[in-house]
């Protein structure tokens, strides 16, 4: 379903959404320019809410989208981002519904925004985790709890990672040349791309900014990093506010 239309802003404020949605769509005249969604599921009844993802560039959630499933386009002439909001549709009705925001839009462009419904409802959302490393620091162990699902490791920065297994205590390592493997073996595409031109495609293949890995079967993550500040993203599905 379509919910906006807008040109010549550079912000969406508090746009609402009641029907069950897996994803938002963001389609663009141009290149995308690190727009930052904002989503949040709000309880009007207990005025409790829940998090999806706060101020996080709409480049970094449909890459972490595409390697989910699917793939993003990012082209001069048209661009299609999407931030994934669950493994299926999002339970909304009278009192739970959504609600989203956008920030740092060029106002000479214009934007489509759309809800992807899905029948297949869940009380389930994404929550977007911001995992800072600061300057300087080299090493630092990041605990997942039990409905911990992914982790976004950005590329650069990153020297090598090391996990603990939740349940045989095994500690299985990976350097950067082998996560690239395991993004080739796992993801076909992550993104289109332009040429200068705006008119031949560029396919990216396996991963563009980020190793995305799924740590379900993980109770704790170790990253090595070069000591730049640093920032992964971590996803929990959390139940509905």
């Amino acid at each position: 379903m379509r919910i906006l239309s807008v040109t010549g802003v550079t912000s969406v404020d508090r746009k609402t959404i009641n029907k069950p949605v897996s994803h938002i769509m963001m389609v663009k005249d141009g290149a995308l320019a690190g727009e930052k969604f904002t989503v949040q599921k709000l309880n009007q009844k207990t005025n409790k809410s829940t998090d999806c993802c706060i101020a996080m560039a709409i480049e970094s959630l449909s890459e972490i989208a595409a390697q989910n499933e699917g793939f993003y386009k990012n082209s001069t002439a048209e661009s299609i981002g999407v931030c994934q909001l669950g493994d299926d549709g999002v339970n909304v009705d009278e009192q739970n519904y959504l609600v989203f925001d956008v920030t740092g839009m060029e106002a000479g462009k214009n934007y489509l925004f759309y809800g992807i419904e899905d029948d297949d409802v869940k009380g389930d959302i994404w929550k977007y985790k911001k995992l800072d490393i600061p300057v300087g620091v080299t090493e630092k162990v990041f605990t997942f709890g039990e409905n911990d699902g992914v982790i976004a490791l950005p590329v650069t920065g990153l020297t090598r990672v090391k996990f603990v297994s939740r349940d045989s205590g095994s500690m299985p390592e990976f350097l950067p040349d082998e996560l690239r493997l395991l993004s080739f073996l796992d993801n076909d595409t992550v993104r289109l791309k332009s040429n200068t031109a705006g008119d031949d495609l560029i396919f990216q293949a396996g991963y563009e900014n980020f190793f995305v890995l799924n740590v379900k079967e993980y109770r704790s993550i170790e990253i090595y990093t070069t000591g730049v500040a640093y920032q992964a993203i971590g996803v929990e599905m959390v139940k509905e506010a």
